[in-house]
C-alpha cells in the first residue's frame, strides 16, 4: 500500500482508490487482508469475527500462512500516535488467531536513527512506518526490512523469502571452544536503513566437535542445498548408475569365476576319465587314484561270511534277521547307530557288541539309566552265547552265531 501510485514499481501493479489516500485507509486495507484468511486450525469463530465464505474443495490458503506488508506511512491515526498499542494489538490478534506472520517492508526515504536528518526537516518523523511495521511484523512471527527507495522493495521481499526458507543462516566460528562447553551467543543486525539491533543473549551447549572430516560433510551438505534441483537430480541419476555399473561388474565377475571353476572341473574329470584303465581280474576301468579295484572288492565283501546275527523278537524288528561282520556293532536311539531302537529310555549310544574272535561275543552297556539286559538279568559286561536274550529299552533280540 502506498499513498503515492506513482512512487511503485511497474512490477507491483495495485489498484489506487480515487479517494484521498491516509492512514486510515492503510489500516483499513491491512484489516481487510487479514480478514481474507480463514481462522487457523483448531480455533471457533467469535461474534467479531469476520469470515470469508466457506471454500469449495481444497483450501486455497497453506498452513504456513504469510502477508506481505508495504508501506511508508505509519498505521496509527495521527491523532492516535501518542496511544499507538490498540491499533497495532487489533491488527495483531487478527493475524495470530488467522495463523498469519506478517513480513514488512517499510519504505522511509531517510535513515531514522540519523537525527540530523530529522533536525533538516527532510520528512516529518510521523510518517516513518518503521516502528509500527516492526512490532506488527516481530509480534506475529515475521521480519521488518527498512528501505529508502521503492526501487529497493524487490530486494527486501526477496530477502524475506529466503528467510522463509530457513536460507538465512548465521555461523561463527570460535576455535577455543571444546565439546561440553557452555557458550552465550548475541546476534548483532544491521538491517540498511535501520539503526543496529541486538539481541539478548542466550546460552547453548556446545554437543559437536567438527573434526576435518566434520568440516569436509558441513561444506559437502552446504554445497549440495545451494545447487539447483537439476543439478541436484543429475548426481542423484549418475550416482544410480554408477551403483547400477558395480553391481553389474561384480555380478559378471562371479559369473565368470564360477563358470571358470565348473569348466575346470569339467576338464579335471575329463582327465581322470581318460586316465582310467582296466582291472587285471574283472575287466571294470579304475579310476587312477584308486589303489584297489573296488569293484572286486565289493564282490570279496559280498561273498564273505557274517560272524553273527540279531534276530528281532518283538518292535520294529519283529522277524528280521541283522548280520554282521563287524568287530563293533553300537546300538542306540541315534541314527548313526548301527541298530537303532528308538524306545523310551534307550540312550544316544545304549550298547555295544563286540567280536573277540574264536567266536567270543562280549556285549557291555554304556552306563546307562534303563540298562542293558540279557536272559532277564541287567548286566554291566557279558558274553553272550547262541541263543542269549537281548532287551534294550523294549525291544528284545536273540543272539546268533553265523560261522
Amino acid at each position: 500500500w502506498s499513498s503515492d501510485a506513482a512512487a511503485l514499481p511497474a512490477t507491483m501493479a495495485a489498484e489506487v482508490s480515487a479517494r484521498p489516500a491516509d492512514d486510515t485507509r492503510l489500516r483499513q486495507t491491512l484489516r481487510a487482508a487479514l480478514e481474507a484468511f480463514p481462522l487457523a486450525p483448531g480455533l471457533e469463530a467469535e461474534p467479531n469475527d469476520r469470515l470469508p465464505p466457506p471454500y469449495q474443495g481444497e483450501d486455497p490458503f497453506p498452513f504456513d500462512r504469510v502477508l506481505y506488508v508495504v508501506a511508508h506511512r505509519s498505521l496509527v491515526p495521527a491523532d492516535a500516535r501518542d496511544r499507538p498499542v490498540p491499533v497495532l494489538r487489533h491488527l495483531v490478534d487478527l493475524a495470530r488467531r488467522r495463523g498469519v506472520r506478517i513480513m514488512a517492508v517499510g519504505v522511509v526515504p531517510f535513515d531514522p536513527s540519523d537525527p540530523a536528518a530529522l533536525e533538516a526537516g527532510e520528512v516529518d518523523e510521523v510518517d516513518d512506518p518503521s516502528r509500527d511495521l516492526s512490532v506488527l511484523a516481530r509480534k506475529t512471527g515475521g521480519t521488518y526490512r527498512g528501505v529508502t527507495s521503492f526501487d529497493d522493495v524487490g530486494r527486501a521481499m526477496a530477502e524475506a523469502h529466503d528467510e522463509l526458507l530457513n536460507r538465512v543462516v548465521v555461523t561463527a566460528e570460535a576455535p577455543s571452544l571444546r565439546r561440553g562447553d557452555r557458550a552465550w551467543f548475541a546476534v548483532r543486525a544491521r538491517v540498511r536503513g535501520r539503526a543496529p539491533i541486538n539481541a539478548r543473549e542466550f546460552p547453548a551447549r556446545i554437543e559437536n566437535e567438527l573434526s576435518w572430516f566434520g568440516r569436509a560433510l558441513d561444506w559437502i551438505s552446504d554445497t549440495w542445498e545451494k545447487w539447483p534441483w537439476w543439478a541436484r537430480t543429475l548426481v542423484i541419476a549418475i550416482g544410480a548408475l554408477l551403483v547400477i555399473a558395480l553391481v553389474l561388474v561384480v555380478v559378471i565377475k562371479k559369473t565368470r569365476k564360477r563358470r571358470k571353476a565348473r569348466d575346470a572341473e569339467a576338464k579335471a574329470r575329463a582327465a581322470k576319465l581318460e586316465a582310467r584303465a582296466p582291472c587285471a581280474v574283472c575287466g571294470n576301468m579304475m579310476m587312477p587314484e584308486w589303489t584297489e579295484c573296488l569293484f572286486c572288492a565289493q564282490a570279496a565283501a559280498a561273498q564273505r561270511p557274517m560272524r553273527f546275527r540279531l534276530v528281532g523278537r518283538n518292535g520294529d524288528y519283529t522277524g528280521r534277521a541283522l548280520r554282521f561282520d563287524k568287530e563293533l556293532v553300537v546300538l542306540g536311539s541315534e541314527a548313526h547307530c548301527d541298530v537303532r531302537v528308538i524306545d523310551r529310555g534307550v540312550a544316544p549310544e545304549h550298547c555295544g557288541l563286540r567280536d573277540r574272535g574264536n567266536d567270543e561275543f562280549v556285549l557291555s552297556d554304556f552306563n546307562t539309566d534303563a540298562g542293558t539286559w540279557v536272559n532277564g538279568q541287567r548286566i554291566a559286561q557279558v558274553q553272550v552265547h547262541e541263543g542269549d536274550l537281548i532287551r534294550v529299552g523294549d525291544t528284545e533280540f536273540i543272539f546268533g552265531i553265523e560261522a
